[in-house]
């Protein structure tokens, strides 16, 4: 019992001395060094993927981090995590996503306020406006009705684009190219999303 208590005492040392030497070199002038050769790293995956020389190192490496970022993201962003896991893992059917929070997103409320019943709008953001919708949808189609709302979107993320997503971790940030996604080749689909009005 004393023994598993050492261990455990020590393992939990270590996680909070190496969070803590992390978070050091990450706000440090070499953190922004490590953030930029993450960032080239991906670029290079990219451009094998599209000059068709990936490596199963980078097969493997797709697979963790879209894997991560599925995982996390059910946390954090659970609206992209749906649209990314269906998107790898889907069979191409549509996807529904829950309004609870698509219908009070800034970005949802502003525009429905200027637009006109029986108006359809093509809506783009910027992540800072509300980074949990940009991470699902963007750009996007947003219809009102006079009881209804309506969203939707067809995903499919073209291989040679120059678009990236931008993961803001606080401490740095991670730039993915959208086109990396074909390393594990997914399959385009519709997502939508409505809900009644008042």
């Amino acid at each position: 019992m004393i023994k598993a208590l050492l261990i455990t005492k020590r393992f939990l040392s270590f996680v909070v001395i190496s969070t803590m030497m992390f978070c050091f070199i990450m706000v440090s002038p070499i953190g922004r060094v490590v953030e930029k050769e993450i960032n080239r790293h991906f670029e290079a995956i990219h451009h094998r993927l599209n000059t068709h020389n990936l490596t199963v190192v980078d097969k493997i490496e797709g697979r963790i981090l879209y894997g991560s970022m599925i995982l996390i993201g059910k946390f954090i962003y659970p609206e992209g995590a749906a649209i990314l896991e269906h998107y790898i893992n889907g069979d191409g059917t549509e996807l529904v996503l829950e309004a609870d929070y698509i219908k009070e997103s800034p970005v949802i409320i502003r525009n429905l306020a200027s637009m006109r019943n029986g108006e359809t709008r093509i809506v783009t953001l910027h992540q800072d406006e509300d980074r949990r919708l940009s991470y699902a949808l963007n750009p996007f189609r947003l219809r009102k009705d006079q009881h209804k709302v309506q969203l939707w979107q067809e995903i499919k993320f073209l291989k040679p684009q120059s678009v990236f997503t931008i993961l803001d971790f606080g401490l740095f940030k991670l730039k993915i190219p959208d086109g990396l996604i074909h390393i594990l080749k997914p399959k385009r689909f519709m997502v939508r999303c409505e809900w009644e009005t008042i």
